[in-house]
């Protein structure tokens, strides 16, 4: 089949996050079998402080990056970059343009009644209800085809929005078992955090906020933390991701807080994770399967997880992992006690999770489905026929907004 020029995008400013993850090794996977690919990810007005420098490695496989002033709809810029965004498809006639996460797909839905897109496809990784708008716009002709990354994230689609089933197609989001290696040995990693070689450490990997009702667990890994430490006062927990330490601060008793060490946000994820003994997974709310998770089975850690979204297709409990009730910090402190106190247990069922994790995560498995699903929507491309002849503007007052031109404002990295 021929090679695609492909669109990936994702309305945050880097590749920080899980789905920024999967778009870039999607992404390097694709041009290593021969596809054109450009990332497009958010830019602000004032770029600093924003992790662009997350990019770098998309550019280093051969994936071309642009910066799209992606923000809600409501706001005075939507037509600009609407002008912007659909004057870049213009000219670089995308075959599949591909979002990983809502905001962007706003843009190029409202762009697909205007310029040619054959194939447009939309990831959707969280089991949060649909809203009217969005039960639209997933439900219209013009997306394509929707990528769930789980059961659970699908069925809440097609019950929430009445979805048809048959446009959704689970594609669990890969792992790279290269990097998340069981081999690693985390005791560099603890002498450089000075965390001592003997003690439990409790790994919790995400961006954090430590204030009651927030859908990563901040409080309830606390409150967790407290009745461990009363059993075992040695343990550590170590915390990767951004982090609000004001909000931390006012939150942790003094006597939990000291347990705590922080890591901030880093890219060798699998060398942070080398140095604990379980990854917890204290999600409240909307988790449509955790990644965290997947890698920490890929590299034979011990898990506990909320008992949320598609959890449960991965961590089968007591045979892969440990599961609590969302929102339990007794249950969560209990499971994470019982992987302390049975080590040989956890080593047990990580590694059973190893082996889903080859059989039904690997990334080349992902790369294969979402490829094939590309061909597939692009043998139906009734909407293609329909704009591809559009050559028109759209018209707000007395101005008429161009949704091609010279006039290109997109930023593209260096």
């Amino acid at each position: 089949m021929k090679s695609l020029n492909v669109l990936l995008t994702n309305s945050h400013s880097g590749a920080q996050t899980g789905s920024g993850v999967q778009a870039y090794l999607l992404a390097r996977e694709l041009v290593k079998r021969g596809h054109k690919v450009t990332a497009a990810f958010k830019r602000k007005a004032d770029d600093s402080g924003h992790p662009h420098w997350t990019l770098d490695k998309f550019t280093e496989a051969g994936v071309d990056i642009i910066l799209v002033p992606f923000a809600k709809l409501k706001y005075s810029h939507t037509i600009p970059t609407l002008m912007e965004l659909g004057d870049y498809l213009w000219e670089k006639k995308f075959d599949v343009a591909h979002s990983f996460s809502g905001m962007d797909l706003n843009y190029l839905y409202l762009l697909s009644f205007f310029v040619p897109l054959p194939a447009l496809i939309s990831n959707r990784g969280t089991a949060a209800p649909l809203d009217v708008f969005n039960s639209i716009k997933y439900r219209s002709r013009r997306v394509s085809r929707i990528i769930a990354i789980s059961e659970s994230v699908k069925e809440q689609m097609a019950r929430s929005g009445g979805i048809n089933r048959d446009k959704i197609e689970v594609i669990h989001s890969g792992v790279d078992l290269a990097e998340f290696d069981p081999g690693l040995d985390g005791a560099e990693v603890r002498h450089e955090l000075g965390l001592p070689r003997e003690v439990p450490v409790i790994g919790a990997i995400g961006s954090f906020r430590f204030k009651p009702g927030h859908l990563k667990g901040g409080m309830e890994l606390l409150a967790a933390a407290g009745r461990i430490l009363e059993r075992h006062p040695e343990t550590r927990f170590l915390i990767v991701g951004s982090v609000d330490r004001k909000l931390f601060d006012r939150a942790a008793d003094p006597s939990v807080a000291d347990s705590f060490v922080f890591a901030g946000f880093r890219e060798d994820v699998s060398r942070m994770m080398a140095a604990c003994d379980v990854i917890v997974s204290p999600s409240i709310k909307i988790e449509g399967l955790a990644g965290v998770l997947r890698e920490a089975l890929a590299m034979e850690k011990p898990v506990v997880a909320t008992d949320l979204g598609g959890n449960r297709e991965l961590v089968v409990p007591d045979k892969t992992g440990l599961m609590v009730p969302p929102g339990d910090s007794e249950a969560l402190a209990e499971a994470l006690i019982t992987l302390i106190e049975n080590p040989d247990q956890g080593a047990s069922m990580a590694k059973a999770g190893r082996k889903i994790i080859e059989r039904e995560f690997s990334l080349d498995d992902r790369v294969d489905r979402v490829e094939r699903l590309y061909y597939a929507a692009l043998m139906n491309r009734p909407l293609a026929k329909k704009v591809g002849s559009f050559k028109g503007s759209i018209r707000v007052g007395t101005k008429s907004l161009f949704l091609r031109g010279p006039d290109r404002r997109h930023l593209a990295m260096k």
